[in-house]
């Protein structure tokens, strides 16, 4: 099991960042600048769950600076917690005992407790259903279609790294919902064969090997057959993130394909590593 803890504090005009990527190695970084007092943080930082691949290209790429590659590395942060209804809107809208008792609700894998590849496994292996269960009709989930078992869920954004899903609006709302009833799968197909099958029995046959230039769906495959691959790719693209707009002991960042990564400029300052022991049993 990995575990990923990062703390945070201001001293200005030092800010210290002490981060724990995994289990056998501890990094304290200091940023170090004349013109930094306060730290921003913006309300779009992160993806739309339902805009899928469009949304996951304008934040990551785009906005960020980074590749489809790390994007979808960055995607396997699902392997821990769950969505919460009460503040996003997505997932079963159970009671607290009810998710009490039942700790797989609304989370995208069967053992959220873990940081490991089985995000991948669930996303690529499991059959699901394009459903609502939540409490706002213009937001949807993916559901595991096979009966008594757990409440995992997915998202858009989720499922289009692995299937070719309907990006189709909802008729209540300009929010991409998809086709309520599509489902998606290994053997989803009336040959038995990998795709999806939307609710009017259109057939999308096979995966996504290029999105936007990339082939996310073999990028799964990678992390489904080795878990060493995702902790290596997801500790580099969470590095490359979490230093967006600052050199890092003065020189550039490279994205995981060896190219320089641009978002890697200075602009708000430079961060000096320094290993430290590990202070955990």
């Amino acid at each position: 099991m990995v575990t990923s803890v990062t703390l945070l504090a201001i001293v200005t005009p030092t800010i210290i960042t002490i981060t724990i990527t995994i289990a056998i190695t501890t990094i304290v970084t200091i940023i170090t600048t004349a013109t930094i007092t306060t730290i921003a943080i913006s309300i779009n930082s992160l993806p739309g769950h339902q805009m899928g691949n469009e949304e996951t290209k304008k934040t990551f790429v785009d906005n960020m600076k980074m590749g489809m590659h790390e994007a979808v590395a960055l995607f396997g942060g699902h392997s821990v917690g769950h969505v919460h209804t009460e503040f996003s809107g997505f997932g079963y809208q159970d009671t607290l005992a009810e998710r009490t008792a039942n700790p797989l609700t609304n989370a995208w894998e069967e053992s959220p407790g873990d940081f490991d590849n089985e995000y991948f496994k669930s996303l690529i292996e499991e059959p699901w259903l394009n459903a609502q269960r939540g409490p706002d009709p213009t937001k949807n989930i993916w559901l595991v279609d096979e009966e008594n078992h757990a409440k995992t869920i997915m998202l858009n954004a989720d499922m289009g790294v692995g299937f070719f899903i309907s990006t189709a609006y909802s008729s209540l709302s300009s929010t991409p919902i998809g086709d309520i009833g599509e489902l998606c799968a290994t053997d989803a197909l009336p040959d038995g064969k990998y795709g999806c099958v939307r609710s009017d029995g259109t057939v999308t046959a096979g995966w996504p090997t290029s999105v936007y230039g990339h082939n996310t769906y073999a990028q799964c495959i990678s992390y489904i057959e080795s878990n060493a691959k995702f902790l290596a790719d997801f500790a580099s693209a969470f590095s490359t993130m979490s230093s967006a707009g600052y050199t890092v002991d003065g020189g550039q960042l490279k994205l995981s394909d060896g190219t320089s990564y641009k978002g890697n400029n200075g602009q708000l300052g430079n961060i000096y590593s320094v290993a430290v022991d590990r202070f955990w049993a």
